[in-house]
């Protein structure tokens, strides 16, 4: 990037003040003088500006006149001047008077760049905060080399301490304008407010736009607590309405989908924005608990052909009881014809701390309706210490019911684990849709979990996995501008400015999270979009062939001419849903049709902020 505005050196060679691969200012300009000691002190002037304007891209002001740099003792004229403008000006002025020496040097060439600076900003009453702090830094590094300006031995330097006296007015200055924008603490407060907010409304798109999950009225008035209570087992919440709402909605939250938002609303920086906002008073409403997972991986031996029945059709209930009452309880669903079956299946519960409990077993031969289903097998019970430990567990099963069946041999395979945000996360990436048709599996008839991944479209795991994972980062990055605002409190503004870097740094690492969830959130959109139509153009075509069928095959005699017309109109409808379609792809239905088109603004809360604190 090239910094505009020549600057002369002694002698008067030109020297521009470009950037080059770094920002380099005044390259070469040392060479324009003759003795050691002004090139050493050019070198000075040349690293100071490096690191102060050079790291916040700044250009150097415009030094007037082509050739050497030379005193000016013009005072400051203009009516109106901002008054540390005015102090800092006067008081290079005042060291040129007193000094007398009408040469070109460097401290020359550094009075006349300063004043020409204040000059161009004298009553500029919206100057960048960060531009007064590269002036402060630039006189500061020349403070810190007070050495190199040295006249003699350990003489006094006149310059350097007219140096410090302008690095205090722009201090004064840069006080001033850190209040006037609006100071750093503020700012991040209501960042603060902005990422719980955020947070809450990102969350509740994901479950509305992605997933089967039931959608209460009093959902979109929901807290984040309250959201979280909803996924709770009843029986641990105080509150009567979180209660209701909690046994209303806690089938939802035992898909697979919902699960994983449940596990990232109990990620720890997640955890943190909502007690910064909510307070702690929201925990006192839920009873000491231990959230556990428990997954069902499969069953060994079980009875193959039971006397007088057909092969084994087998599903199993889980209850944990405490207190000799139901808990929680769940099914599994029900795998046809299978001796040996695999669920894969995942639950999770949220175990009382303060009382005992115990998880039963049961092995159910589904009968499809026809029967009562035939509950022919229990497991030993589980105690709570065995829920607690992160284990794999084997145990064996015992004849139960009216019907006996030998299940000597017979045995179920458990896995009890914490619930955790990765482990989610790879199970609905990973898991596969049901292959259409399937008879291998089906939902108990009583079911109160069932296998279900939770999504309206059983492919869409992936691009829910990748948007729930880029929320989790954004999370991330908010709970840090959090903490970043805790700081500011600490250290006030002229903290916040020395830590500036590191928070602009930030504040563009968070901005560009935030936009990687608003991209991965788009991509979920549209794909529930797309299968929208395409699932409610195939229903229409099924509807209107059928109708078709049955008008034209009531009577025997037109049997060839209703097949000819029934596939005419087949394809009539085929071609005409593609037409349509694509017209949706390219109009505004398919705009107009997406679950949550208020998302861009749901998702341009957080940027704003960033480009009020950090201008560049």
């Amino acid at each position: 990037m090239a910094i505009s505005h020549g600057l002369a050196g002694m002698g008067g060679a030109a020297a521009g003040a470009v950037a080059v691969g770094g920002y380099v200012y005044l390259k070469g300009i040392a060479e324009s003088y003759s003795d050691a000691k002004s090139q050493k002190r050019c070198k000075a002037i040349e690293e100071s500006l490096n690191r102060s304007l050079g790291r916040r891209n700044l250009p150097l002001p415009s030094v007037a006149g082509g050739g050497i740099v030379a005193v000016s003792l013009e005072p400051l004229q203009c009516p109106t001047p901002v008054v540390q403008v005015q102090s800092a000006f006067d008081a290079i002025l005042d060291y040129q008077r007193r000094r007398g020496k009408d040469e070109s040097n460097p401290k020359t060439l550094v009075c006349e760049l300063l004043k020409t600076w204040l000059r161009e900003h004298a009553m500029d009453r919206d100057l960048a905060a960060k531009e007064v702090q590269a002036y402060r830094d630039f006189c500061s590094e020349l403070v810190y080399t007070k050495d190199v300006w040295r006249g003699g031995f350990l003489s006094t330097c006149q310059f350097t301490s007219m140096l410090a006296n302008v690095q205090v007015e722009l201090d004064k200055l840069l006080a001033v304008r850190l209040r006037d924008a609006g100071d750093v603490r503020k700012l991040f407060d209501a960042l603060k407010v902005d990422a719980y907010y955020y947070l809450l409304r990102a969350t509740q798109v994901l479950l509305l736009s992605a997933t089967t999950f039931t959608v209460p009225d009093a959902m979109y008035s929901m807290s984040m607590e309250t959201l979280k209570h909803s996924a709770m087992t009843p029986a641990l919440l105080k509150d009567a309405a979180d209660r209701d709402m909690a046994k209303e909605l806690n089938k939802a939250w035992q898909s697979d989908a919902c699960r994983l938002l449940r596990a990232f609303l109990e990620q720890p920086h997640v955890s943190a924005v909502v007690v910064e906002q909510e307070g702690q008073k929201a925990a006192h409403k839920v009873l000491p608990h231990s959230t556990r997972v428990v997954e069902l991986l499969r069953a060994h031996h079980l009875p193959d052909r039971p006397a007088g029945m057909d092969t084994v059709d087998p599903y199993v209930k889980l209850r944990i009881a405490c207190d000799d009452e139901t808990w929680w309880e769940a099914k599994s669903c029900t795998k046809e014809n299978s001796a040996d079956p695999e669920w894969n299946e995942i639950f999770f519960v949220d175990l009382p701390m303060e009382r005992g409990c115990e998880l039963h077993l049961e092995v159910v031969d589904d009968n499809g309706g026809a029967l009562l289903d035939t509950s022919f097998a229990k497991s030993e019970v589980l105690s709570k210490e065995q829920l607690l430990k992160d284990q794999d567990l084997q145990v064996s099963l015992q004849s139960k019911g009216t019907f006996c069946r030998d299940v000597s041999g017979s045995s179920l395979q458990l896995r009890f684990r914490a619930l955790n945000f990765e482990e989610e996360l790879g199970a609905v990436r990973q898991r596969e849709a049901p292959v259409t048709g399937s008879k291998t599996s089906r939902s108990s008839r009583r079911s109160s979990a069932g296998p279900a991944m939770g999504l309206k479209f059983t492919d869409l795991g992936p691009k829910l996995s990748d948007a729930v994972e880029a929320l989790d980062h954004a999370a991330y990055f908010l709970d840090l501008a959090r903490q970043a605002s805790e700081l500011t409190k600490l250290m006030g503004d002229m903290g916040a400015v020395l830590l500036e870097q590191q928070m602009q740094q930030l504040l563009q690492d968070l901005s560009e999270k935030v936009q990687s969830f608003q991209l991965k959130a788009t991509q979920l959109e549209d794909a529930v979009a797309d299968h929208t139509m395409s699932e409610e153009r195939r229903r229409k075509s099924l509807n209107v062939a059928d109708a078709a069928r049955r008008l034209f095959g009531s009577s025997s005699t037109t049997d060839s001419r209703a097949r000819q017309s029934s596939d005419h109109l087949l394809r009539g409808v085929g071609h005409g849903g593609e037409v349509l379609e694509n017209y949706g792809k390219n109009g505004e239905d398919h705009h107009n049709g997406r679950c949550i088109a208020c998302a861009p603004q749901i998702f341009s809360l957080v940027p704003p902020f960033c480009s009020r604190l950090c201008p560049s």
